[in-house]
């Protein structure tokens, strides 16, 4: 149900963008577009887990903010924030009763940021974007019982990189709104996440931890 919702969110906000009100994007043709200097966005939507991840969880939220420094009309220079909490699998035969431990991914970083096709003219509302970056995720699983019954989590920091793309639409000077898609691979330790397969014999340690979070996202920018 969680994911379903999610789906539907991102979904109806993609449907708003694309049947924007044409008296939207005339009144912004006839204005004289200010470049931006400065932004702020926040985002929201569903994490989605990959590779070793998807083996016992399941899709989950997606939180972020990110802040952008534009050093030209393409070029801009950004730092940002992530939370992704992903929901443990629940139907692993194996595991306990209470199924697999969830997870969370706190992500801090930093990249690059290109706009593409004209999109900091007067000529469109629309816009694309894409950004690459590298930074620190935290990894958080939920605390799990052992055979001795003992109860433990695991909490590392590893370093990332990630990239993304994002379909945006100006809706006047100082906002826009967008839908986009990102990866985030965060390099994990196999012994530091040996204790899981103590809960999930079938499973093994894994050295990389994957997530593709969709989102929708407001950004509020300031002029030169």
């Amino acid at each position: 149900m969680i994911e379903l919702r999610m789906t539907t969110a991102v979904a109806l906000t993609g449907a708003a963008l694309m049947l924007a009100p044409a008296g939207v994007s005339a009144q912004y043709r006839a204005t004289v577009y200010q470049p931006k200097a400065f932004d702020v966005a926040v985002q929201a939507g569903a994490a989605i887990p990959a590779d070793h991840l998807q083996d016992f969880t399941n899709v989950g939220l997606n939180l972020g903010a990110d802040a952008a420094w534009h050093l030209t009309n393409r070029f801009a220079i950004r730092v940002d924030g992530d939370y992704d909490a992903l929901p443990g699998q629940k139907n692993i035969p194996i595991a306990p009763a209470h199924g697999m431990p969830d997870v969370s991914l706190m992500h801090l970083g930093g990249g690059l940021e290109l706009d593409f096709g004209g999109v900091r003219t007067a000529a469109t509302p629309w816009f694309v974007t894409t950004d690459v970056g590298a930074g620190f995720t935290n990894l958080r699983t939920q605390a799990f019982l052992h055979a001795d019954g003992s109860m433990s989590d695991v909490t590392k920091t590893y370093p990332d990189v990630d990239a993304g793309v994002e379909l945006g639409y100006h809706v006047g000077h100082n906002m826009t709104a967008a839908i986009g898609g990102e990866g985030l691979l965060a390099f994990t330790k196999k012994s530091d996440l040996a204790s899981l397969t103590e809960i999930d014999p079938a499973g093994t340690p894994f050295n990389q931890a994957l997530v593709f979070p969709v989102t929708a996202s407001i950004s509020v920018a300031l002029p030169h």
